[in-house]
């Protein structure tokens, strides 16, 4: 799929108007369903089962449902004369065909609806209620909305679906040799999958006879199975945000057949309803800025997703470590502000300038180069200096996708280009080297003695604890120049301060910029010029928990395993008596 079909559009098209939906609760539960189809069945499965906010469960009354629904359409978006007719809560097919005619009759019969949406399961559409289907078909533009929701079997046993995948081809058949319309419901982002599993469901689903899909991100709903598992424990499940969603749903469908209809692409609830994932968007500005996202080729499918910062420039969101590349402050200040400002750039290179000595800056984690480029602008400006740069970084990727950000003729475009080609570049009076593998390999290769500066900008420690262990930072001050140089990272985290002082540094705070905190700044020699931490700051370092480091034995393990080993040695403390934080006397 290359052009997103709408719904919408489809409909505008055809009838000369979107029509509009009205919801219809038959109140017929659901054959996986306990206590009579009204108890619980899928895991994510909220007690009404989708039904409509608006409806009530008991003493419905089908010609009361669709004369509130029509009033409600008239009071949001004015007169309309057709409509859609939605069977949407629960299985709209769990009963007898003869109770099914009688309850659809009486709807059909209560306003002009032109299409008929029916959603149902694989499992609960026997032959005499598919032949009533052909018929309505006949009468009406009918679409049965099936409950797919993933082709992993595996998947489909964890969420309680009380179904197989083939039982879902088995279905598509049979109502495809009807001539009735399928329409395929999806979500992302279930227990256990990956992007690469909903490649493989996108995959199996371009081959079922569909007519549209419905999908959309996990929602973890209060008082449900999902919910209690999620409460119990964390990682059951990680709700997507917006930017992960928003990559997985491209990859998904770039994979299905072009003209397939799109019924849905993301799904809401109430705020008091809603356990996880809260997003800051809201539904229109998703769809606005996934429209977007999906038509910009530069953006690959399933990986960074671009984000506009305050200060109007870009930056990118990483769906594996969950953050963005730089603060939404300002992605082209954060260079300025964190690191080139506090670390006295300007100032040493025009003092190394003037005694005809070469500044040597270690760049760890050169991500879209953001760093590297500011400082090269800097030294730019500086008659007389020169800049060496060596920079790590471990994902390739990274600079392709920082290309998109640069025109051709930009020097930027230029040094990305033969860093990727070359591992080396340069720049008027700058020249910089990429070091492309893990980082804690590269540091150790490192020169001792060796760098004026370093500027440390990975991933958060919570979830890239490999680049801020005490050992790691060992290593940088190994290389460092000693008694001059001076180590930068815009973290405030007392576990990376801790990590550094136990690995032999001084340090104290920069200014802030994008949150209340400021960064770190760290040091070897008492002549820097830079002011410690705060007695409390060193409090909380030295005497709580928070202040404990990351340990790496052999600077070779996983995260997992740092984490874990982070978490046991917390543990340990707190037996002892050790505060989780420090708090003055």
């Amino acid at each position: 799929m290359k052009h997103l079909f709408h719904f919408s559009k489809y409909l505008q098209q055809k009838y000369g108007s979107s029509l509009q939906r009205i919801p219809i609760d038959l109140a017929l539960g659901c054959p996986n369903r306990s206590s009579g189809g009204f108890g619980e069945g899928c895991i994510f499965c909220s007690e009404d089962g989708a039904r409509a906010r608006h409806l009530s469960r008991t003493g419905l009354d089908l010609v009361e449902q669709v004369a509130r629904g029509k009033e409600y359409i008239k009071r949001r978006y004015g007169e309309c004369s057709s409509y859609i007719a939605y069977f949407q809560s629960f299985t709209s097919t769990n009963a007898p065909v003869e109770i099914l005619r009688d309850l659809y009759e009486k709807v059909l019969a209560q306003a002009d609806f032109k299409v008929v949406i029916i959603s149902t399961r694989p499992d609960a559409l026997p032959d005499d209620v598919l032949d009533y289907l052909a018929e309505l078909s006949l009468r009406y533009e009918l679409f049965v909305e099936l409950g797919i929701q993933s082709a992993h079997d595996r998947t489909l046993a964890e969420i309680n679906r009380g179904h197989d995948f083939t039982a879902v081809q088995q279905a598509c058949q049979r109502l495809a040799a009807r001539n009735i319309k399928i329409a395929g419901h999806f979500i992302l982002g279930l227990p256990g999958e990956t992007m690469d599993d909903w490649a493989a469901t996108a995959e199996k689903a371009a081959d079922l006879p569909l007519s549209a899909v419905k999908l959309h991100q996990l929602m973890v709903l209060k008082n449900t199975v999902l919910a209690r598992r999620y409460g119990a424990n964390k990682s059951y499940v990680s709700p997507l945000n917006e930017y992960e969603y928003a990559a997985g749903l491209k990859a998904f469908l770039q994979k299905l057949p072009e003209n397939w209809l799109l019924m849905r692409l993301m799904a809401d609830a109430a705020a008091d309803e809603l356990e996880a994932p809260k997003w800051w968007m809201q539904k229109g500005q998703f769809l606005s800025f996934f429209e977007q996202y999906f038509y910009d080729e530069s953006s690959n499918a399933g990986s960074f997703v671009v984000a506009r910062t305050s200060d109007g420039t870009p930056t990118l969101y990483h769906p594996v470590y969950r953050q963005h590349f730089h603060s939404l402050a300002g992605a082209g200040s954060e260079a300025e502000k964190k690191f080139a400002e506090p670390s006295r750039l300007a100032e040493k290179l025009d003092e190394f300038a003037r005694q005809g000595k070469t500044l040597r800056l270690l760049d760890i984690g050169f991500g879209l180069g953001g760093n590297a480029f500011a400082a090269m602008a800097c030294a730019a400006d500086i008659p007389g200096a020169q800049l060496e740069i060596v920079s790590l970084e471990n994902d390739e990727r990274t600079l392709r996708a920082a290309m998109q950000f640069y025109q051709t003729a930009q020097w930027q475009q230029k040094v990305l280009t033969d860093l990727l080609e070359k591992r080396r570049s340069s720049y008027k009076n700058s020249s910089i080297t990429l070091l492309l593998e893990d980082a804690r390999k590269s540091v150790q290769l490192l020169p001792e003695n060796h760098f004026d500066l370093v500027w440390l900008d990975a991933f958060s420690s919570d979830v890239n604890p490999e680049l801020w262990s005490w050992q790691f930072l060992r290593c940088c001050r190994r290389i460092m120049v000693q008694q001059s140089a001076l180590l930068l990272t815009y973290s405030s985290s007392p576990s990376v301060r801790g990590a550094m002082y136990k690995a032999g540094f001084l340090v104290g705070e920069t200014p802030s910029f994008g949150r209340r905190r400021g960064g770190t700044v760290a040091w070897l020699g008492e002549s820097s010029g830079n002011t410690e931490l705060s007695e409390k700051e060193k409090h909380i370092i030295f005497d709580s928990t928070a202040g404990t480091p990351y340990s790496d034995p052999g600077l070779n393990n996983q995260a997992d395993f740092l984490s874990k080993r982070r978490k046991n040695l917390i543990e340990r403390l707190r037996k002892k008596g050790v505060p989780k934080w420090y708090k003055a006397r």
